[in-house]
């Protein structure tokens, strides 16, 4: 059989790379996963590829990453006792220990999730996602895991 040229020989790769990818993710159930499911493999598998190998054909390695995805939920008003931690551009540490339902948004729409504190409000809509575009947000947590106020300078003598 005459060998075709190099670009055509491109893109057959291509095409066995892809169908060998769609047969992977076939054959484990098609990635439709719990999302806050955690999973993980060895290090020593490769990350996600699809390679030529000298004969030809296509060798595929895949790597599960492992990652935690917090279970996020919506809400139009805080819980009582929820105070501000932090804001979404300005002072935007929210400095607390363990772990929290952090709330997220402004009055009307908030995302809140269980979060590991501090927390960097300015992640928030990387983590959270956007409850409400174009708004200036805040960060709100429990007022028992908000760290007390510092205390009052004394007088001068």
């Amino acid at each position: 059989m005459p060998r075709l040229n190099p670009t055509a020989d491109r893109r057959l790769i291509v095409i066995a790379e892809l169908m060998a990818s769609v047969a992977l993710l076939s054959a484990c159930g098609g990635g439709g996963a719990d999302p806050t499911a955690e999973s993980s493999v060895s290090d020593a598998t490769a990350d996600a590829a699809a390679a030529p190998v000298a004969d030809g054909t296509v060798q595929i390695l895949a790597r599960r990453v492992k990652s935690t995805i917090p279970a996020i939920g919506s809400a139009t008003s805080l819980p009582s006792g929820y105070v501000q931690c932090a804001g979404e551009w300005v002072d935007t540490s929210c400095d607390y220990t363990g772990s929290t339902v952090l709330y997220y948004g402004v009055d009307g729409s908030f995302r809140h999730a269980t979060l590991s504190g501090p927390f960097d409000c300015n992640t928030a809509n990387a983590v959270l996602g956007d409850p409400a575009p174009g708004v200036t947000k805040a960060c709100y947590i429990p007022s028992a895991m908000a760290p007390a106020p510092a205390p009052a300078p004394a007088p001068a003598p």
